[in-house]
């Protein structure tokens, strides 16, 4: 999570994919909801596709308007480790083949 908070310090300061419990977290949530954090419930599959369809728009939206949000961050294993290896990576939000 450190990492999270090293991003948001930069001049570019991202938004993230980010699961859904996180937007509860004190203050830590907060932050995330200002940034315009995209929060997905894992478990649920029509989640997932409306996060698709989010990032869907915002790419187009950013090909319109540049600058209208901010970039998304996304970790490609789309969850934590002990650090020990990696997992698989998922492709879900990777699909559009366009930066976010």
């Amino acid at each position: 999570m450190w990492d999270i908070f090293m991003m948001l310090r930069s001049k570019e300061c991202p938004s993230f994919l980010s699961k859904k419990d996180v937007e509860s977290y004190p203050m830590v949530g907060v932050i995330a909801k200002g940034i315009q954090t995209l929060f997905v419930e894992r478990e649920k599959r029509e989640q997932k596709d409306a996060i698709m369809s989010q990032i869907t728009q915002r790419i187009n939206d950013l090909k319109e308007k540049p600058g209208s949000f901010p970039q998304i961050l996304i970790y490609p294993e789309g969850t934590t480790t002990n650090g020990d290896y990696l997992i698989s990576f998922k492709k879900g939000a990777f699909v559009n083949l366009a930066p976010v």
